[in-house]
């Protein structure tokens, strides 16, 4: 073992990093598209929520008409019997939960 292996290195120059920085135009151009995508999304969620209600609704429809036409064919003492006096009640008392 000699002198020379015993000290230190000499410290290697510090480089500076290489430079990640984009050119001020197209960050610019970065952050409209992030800007649409996020109004993209918020439009998409929007709009899934409404076509959910929108079936929701549907079958909602769907079964207060099922139960109208269930209704309807009961007969005349059934529909007494549950106090329903006229026919054309049944759809009242249906969506409106009363007569």
């Amino acid at each position: 073992m000699t002198f020379d292996d015993l000290t230190p290195a000499a410290p290697r120059p510090l480089r500076a990093p290489p430079s990640f920085r984009r050119p001020p135009d197209v960050l610019d151009i970065l952050a409209l598209r992030s800007r649409r995508r996020l109004w993209v999304s918020a439009a998409l969620r929007a709009a899934g929520a409404a076509l959910l209600s929108l079936l929701r609704a549907l079958r909602r429809e769907g079964a207060r008409r099922r139960s109208i036409a269930q209704i309807g064919r009961l007969d005349r003492r059934h529909l007494r019997d549950i106090g329903i006096e006229d026919r054309g009640a049944i759809e009242a008392l249906v969506r409106e939960g009363r007569i």
